[in-house]
């Protein structure tokens, strides 16, 4: 099973480091890593990491902000790595994580090599019974989902839909307006936005890829090979 990881850190010599250090880990890839907010949420939201290392102080924020938007993701239960070198400054940081973030793993003040040098094998270990616990959670409420239907909100108000149904949502050039299509050529306008539409087709276990960027996305269930596979001969 391969898994994904991500470093939000404005310290490339960090992020470089661990890096290095989880090549030693082949089932891990690494995604870019992520210095400033705004873009770490995205990265998140896209790719849906099972394991983050986040600073405190990121530009545009802080990891509080990533942390909160992390608890709003349904079913989705990374293994978080926090640390910080503020503590002194803002000893109130621990606490809160305790506190108000329960999805934090591990809590580490900075530097953080000696603890990587020491523990990271285990993080390793740890984060992997973790993201595979989730993958059959996930399985169960696909499973769940699929045979219930889901409610969307559309132009036309909610719309019970089957994922096994769904194609492609795509937005419509030089608008906001995003078109769901369905099989038996059904179609509805989406209310939902990119985020919400990447977490819904990660619950429901739909191999997709984005195009245009991001303002197409497809499953890959319904795309035709035959015609590159001929030209290709």
């Amino acid at each position: 099973m391969k898994f994904r990881y991500i470093v939000v850190e404005d310290d490339t010599n960090v992020w470089e480091n661990i890096r290095i250090r989880m090549q030693s880990y082949p089932q891990w890839e690494a995604l870019e890593f992520s210095s400033e907010l705004t873009d770490a949420i995205e990265k998140i939201t896209q790719h849906l990491p099972e394991m983050i290392f986040s600073d405190w102080s990121i530009r545009g924020g802080n990891a509080y902000q990533i942390l909160n938007y992390i608890s709003t993701i349904e079913n989705y239960n990374p293994y978080v790595i926090f640390f910080t070198g503020y503590q002194s400054e803002n000893p109130e940081i621990p606490q809160r994580i305790i506190n108000d973030f329960p999805i934090v793993n591990k809590y580490i003040v900075k530097p953080i090599y000696e603890n990587l040098t020491n523990h990271l094998q285990s993080y390793v270990r740890e984060a992997e019974k973790q993201a595979i616990k989730s993958v059959s959670k996930k399985g169960s409420s696909a499973e769940s989902k699929e045979s219930e239907g889901i409610l969307i909100d559309t132009s036309l108000g909610k719309v019970r839909i089957f994922m096994s149904e769904f194609i492609a949502v795509l937005q419509q050039e030089g608008t906001r307006l995003k078109m769901l299509y369905l099989k038996n050529n059904c179609s509805y306008e989406l209310k939902q936005t990119w985020e919400e539409i990447f977490t819904l087709l990660e619950e429901s276990q739909i191999d997709y890829f984005v195009a245009h960027n991001r303002k197409s996305v497809i499953n890959k269930v319904f795309i035709k090979t035959d015609n590159i596979t001929k030209n290709g001969a």
